[in-house]
């Protein structure tokens, strides 16, 4: 059988469970189903991305986030923050509430997924009673891909609440387009505050994730964490492209990738980067266990299993950290609350 190649390049990253399954997810309570679009958007992603399970509880220190347990695991060379292959399991591994709640933030892509969804699972009885006429609404951080159209919007909250969300959504044939701006802590206090988009056609199953949280944005300083995360893929193939960025103020991690993921049948690569000028590749079968993201180590040149993606990889564009909000300014007109 021809092996499917994959390839990562993770050049800004501290970011991004094991599913398995090739069915296309189910359709949302928005059309004839039961399922929420927050469960359809999470599968969609959990299916086109690796989703890797944690086999045990050991994390590296983490000296910029309280999220991480300082004790839990003495430091290597290559497993601790700040090495490719940690950063790119941080990002890709499994997350399970409440069991990991307080030991994983945002960096983890599936934290992130999974506190979004709690929001979205509301969010489709609530557009019962906040339809629109159907109109494009910009995402409040403009770095996104695109604008999509929508149908529902609503927002709870003011910026001087503690809990403010604004929503948009419309499900029509199939497609779920949905928009998402959250702050979780007053405005005044800073707290953690970000917006994510998406598209997911059903029918054809191409899907586009775009996620930004920032930490203390609100406060108007600078932000201690940030993290942005670009999605694109087919969850029936498990073909995806992916970019990612983990900023914070002493400096940044970022990583591309793009390939096949999810079977031992595929490859994955990494290309990881602290300064954007040097950077390391990490190659893995699309079946990679978290044992084989701690054996990992880095090389200067592409391995051999993954070369045959190594030109589209090395094609992606990078996120820089002008590319992560920094600053509530740096949200249109300084809000995360949709202009509809």
């Amino acid at each position: 059988m021809k092996l499917h190649k994959l390839i990562f390049t993770v050049s800004l990253l501290s970011l991004l469970s094991s599913c398995g399954d090739d069915s296309a997810p189910a359709a949302a309570a928005s059309s004839s189903s039961s399922t929420t679009s927050g469960t359809v958007l999470s599968s969609a992603v959990q299916n086109t991305a690796p989703y890797i399970t944690a086999t045990s509880d050991q994390l590296a220190t983490d000296e910029e986030s309280s999220a991480y347990d300082a004790d839990a695991v003495p430091k290597a060379d290559t497993w601790a923050t700040g090495s490719g292959n940690y950063e790119a399991f941080n990002l890709l591994r499994q997350y399970t509430y409440p069991a990991d709640e307080g030991r994983l933030d945002m960096s983890n892509m599936y934290k992130a997924l999974y506190t979004i969804k709690t929001k979205l699972d509301d969010a489709d009885s609530e557009c019962a009673s906040n339809q629109i006429t159907e109109k494009s609404i910009a995402s409040p951080f403009t770095g996104f891909s695109t604008s999509y159209n929508y149908t529902c919007a609503l927002t709870e909250g003011t910026l001087s609440d503690t809990y403010v969300k604004s929503i948009a959504m419309k499900y029509t044939a199939g497609i779920y387009n949905i928009l998402y701006g959250w702050q979780w802590a007053g405005n005044a206090s800073g707290g953690s505050m970000g917006v994510a988009q998406a598209q997911y056609d059903s029918v054809s199953n191409a899907l586009v994730y775009e996620m930004v949280n920032c930490v203390n944005c609100g406060g108007g300083t600078s932000s201690s964490f940030t993290v942005r995360t670009y999605i694109s893929g087919n969850p029936a193939t498990h073909a995806f492209t992916i970019k990612t960025i983990s900023r914070s103020s002493t400096g940044f991690k970022a990583m591309v990738g793009k390939g096949t993921a999810q079977s031992s049948s595929d490859y994955m690569l990494l290309k990881y980067t602290t300064d954007g000028t040097t950077f390391s590749y990490y190659c893995f079968q699309g079946s990679a266990t978290e044992t084989d993201f701690r054996a990992a180590t880095g090389s200067a040149t592409v391995p051999s299993n993954c070369s045959s993606l190594a030109t589209d990889v090395d094609a992606l564009t990078f996120f820089s950290s002008s590319n992560a909000p920094f600053a509530l300014s740096d949200f249109t007109n300084s809000t995360i609350l949709l202009s509809y």
